[in-house]
């Protein structure tokens, strides 16, 4: 009786393990450095380790989804923080469906839901990117899972990538929500959030982007609807007063890629090139500044002596 009941138990299992669906990245090891150029995938469907594509829920019927560009005006980006157009702080780009495989196309057009594993920054064949071109849905987002075994909390990163233009968008006939100018794309580029538990995710301002215009006070990624690359700079970001990246614990990156109001087909994006430090300690600082006063005061004291 025993056997039989552990050959039932065995047997669903296995049966659970057949019909689940994709598996939520594992999160790579973060030891004070992190670069990723997804070349890696060649010509796969599987993206690197620590990586995952979801769809994000699709929005009610007849409705325009949960994310609505209140400004009416890329160059002047939504305030996520206090929950003002564009997408909220909080559950709005958590879960959604993992992708079963991304898509191998280095000219990508239309829209495919699971991912493109596609050309990167340079265009060349050998160089790769994840892309997303959502459609039927709120958004795509590509996340990074990392746990942090560096050694020490960390209250802040420092994030460098670049975001390849594939494909413009095009001029719909659709007529977009009030306050959206027509051709217009709701939410250019990636939106970059962080997460420590999963769930819960908070937008980086500095790392919004903002379509093409002179209105950019914050100097964020410009996202021009044309073909080409967005090099997006060294940006550093802190988790918040009294938040910190603990060691062990899990960090959760998610570049999110909106369904736009309006041109459809939507722009078509590539993320490439990541690379991912701690923000500077102000012990370090500290001792940088240290060591550079001290510098400084040897070179007077020879100039005295010569002097003298």
């Amino acid at each position: 009786m025993s056997h039989t009941w552990m050959r039932c138990a065995l047997a669903v299992a296995v049966l659970a393990l057949c019909c689940a669906g994709p598996a939520a990245a594992q999160p790579v090891s973060f030891t004070g450095v992190y670069t990723q150029n997804f070349d890696s995938m060649g010509t796969g469907t599987t993206p690197p380790a620590g990586w995952q594509v979801y769809q994000l829920p699709a929005p009610a019927t007849g409705g325009s989804g949960t994310w609505t560009n209140l400004t009416g005006n890329n160059n002047t980006p939504p305030n996520p923080a206090a929950g003002t157009g564009g997408i909220p702080n909080g559950t709005a780009v958590a879960n959604g469906t993992a992708s079963t495989g991304l898509v191998v196309s280095d000219a990508p057009t239309g829209s495919q839901v699971q991912g493109y594993n596609t050309t990167g920054s340079t265009g060349a064949a050998g160089d790769r990117g994840i892309g997303t071109a959502p459609t039927g849905i709120d958004g795509m987002a590509i996340e990074l899972q990392m746990v942090n075994n560096s050694g020490a909390a960390r209250g802040g990163l420092v994030l460098s990538y670049d975001i390849r233009r594939i494909q413009p968008g095009t001029t719909s006939t659709r007529t977009p929500p009030a306050g959206i100018p027509d051709d217009a794309e709701e939410l250019p580029g990636y939106w970059l959030f962080w997460s420590l538990d999963g769930t819960n995710y908070t937008a980086v301002r500095e790392l919004i982007p903002v379509g093409e215009g002179p209105s950019n006070p914050l100097g964020q990624p410009i996202v021009p609807n044309t073909v080409g690359v967005t090099t997006v700079p060294n940006t550093s970001f802190g988790f918040g007063t009294g938040t910190n990246w603990n060691v062990g614990q899990t960090l959760f990156l998610r570049w999110v890629d909106d369904n736009a109001i309006d041109p459809s087909p939507d722009q078509i994006y590539a993320l490439d090139n990541l690379r991912v430090t701690p923000v500077p300690e102000p012990s370090s600082l500290l001792c940088v500044s240290a060591v550079g006063l001290l510098a400084g005061g040897r070179f007077i004291r020879k100039r005295f002596r010569r002097g003298a």
